[in-house]
């Protein structure tokens, strides 16, 4: 099973998940049966890793805007450049 349970946090009870939702497919990664609330069309280990990829991505993308923000507000560090130069 997998150990990172980021997006399944809130259905993950004793040991297994209990938000499996029979789709009546199988999981576009490993070929269990697959259905979630989150999603039909993976088993939920792999949706929880799915889901996992998704939340690292997301946060990154708003590392990466904060960052950008403090430039703009702030000016370059890295260069020195002033962003309202008069």
């Amino acid at each position: 099973m997998n150990d990172d349970l980021t997006g399944h946090i809130p259905c993950h009870a004793a040991g297994r998940h209990v938000c499996a939702e029979p789709s009546g497919r199988r999981c576009v990664d490993c070929d269990n049966p697959a259905g979630t609330r989150w999603g039909p069309l993976w088993c939920p280990d792999c949706d929880s890793r799915r889901l996992a990829r998704l939340d690292a991505g997301f946060k990154q993308i708003a590392a990466e805007t904060r960052q950008l923000v403090r430039q703009i507000v702030h000016g370059d560090a890295h260069t020195g450049q002033d962003p309202n130069p008069e």
